[in-house]
């Protein structure tokens, strides 16, 4: 109700961006469950806004950027509500909105993206995914965060880990991101698209025909309730890259491999 993109950039100011801040204090905090409206709703405002701002662009364009976007608030939502990532302040919120609706800043086009253009700090994203991601609400209850549905997982793992001297950050967020997910929700929320593309990007980093030890490792994560962390999963994934350690035979043996590398510091 507070959001409407065709009041005036003062009602957003003063009515939309606290009630936006408000909600991600409420999800981040565990005092309200973070439900598919939310991010639909706030992606469509954001969608909204910007295309008023006049966007020279086709049809055809102004879909992708509305799709892409969605998914972004999706994957900055969800890391939110689990506890992945802090959530921006108020002022934050307020310079965003008005950014977008004046055409300075274009729709995001991943979670890391939005992250960054609300105010996070000057350290990297991944810096940030790499905290626990269970947390307790206020009435003790374990909070999980009812995230996008894997399959968008999955578009993310194949979109953004392709073959390259050094794995980016949105990689490896991808990857981590779909394995807490599973460690929280257990083996019902596995999807076969997403295990399938993180099995092949395995396999074409190491070199090697490894999809069954993959596979076990994901078991594994779903039964334990226990997930890498993401700085761990990238120094495994670059030692991978160069040969410094064999491709894995077992999930286990790839547990073992992330296990050693949790404590290292994954910027040397």
């Amino acid at each position: 109700e507070a959001c409407d993109p065709d009041e005036s950039a003062e009602t957003v100011m003063d009515e939309c961006a606290p009630a936006i801040s408000d909600y991600l204090d409420a999800i981040s905090g565990g005092d309200e469950t973070l439900s598919s409206d939310g991010p639909q709703v706030i992606g469509s405002y954001l969608d909204e806004i910007s295309t008023a701002a006049g966007e020279d662009a086709t049809e055809l364009e102004r879909r992708t950027r509305s799709n892409e976007a969605s998914e972004a608030v999706q994957t900055y939502l969800t890391e939110i509500s689990s506890g992945g990532v802090e959530p921006p302040a108020g002022s934050g919120v307020s310079s965003y909105l008005e950014a977008l609706s004046s055409g300075e800043t274009k729709l995001p086009k991943s979670g890391e993206e939005l992250y960054k253009a609300l105010g996070g700090p000057n350290d990297s994203y991944l810096d940030n995914l790499n905290t626990p991601r269970t947390k307790v609400s206020s009435d003790g209850m374990a909070n999980h965060p009812q995230a996008p549905s894997p399959r968008s997982y999955a578009k993310a793992i194949c979109e953004e880990c392709t073959l390259a001297d050094e794995p980016r950050e949105s990689c490896i967020a991808a990857m981590s991101s779909y394995l807490d997910y599973v460690a929280l929700m257990g083996s019902s929320v596995r999807d076969h698209e997403a295990d399938a593309a993180l099995v092949e990007y395995f396999e074409q980093t190491a070199k090697s025909l490894c999809g069954n030890a993959v596979r076990e490792y994901i078991n594994e994560v779903a039964s334990s309730g226990k997930a890498p962390s993401a700085a761990s999963l990238l120094l495994y994934i670059n030692s991978l890259a160069r040969d410094k350690i064999k491709a894995p035979e077992s999930g286990r043996y790839i547990s073992i491999n992330l296990n050693e590398f949790e404590n290292e510091d994954y910027s040397k």
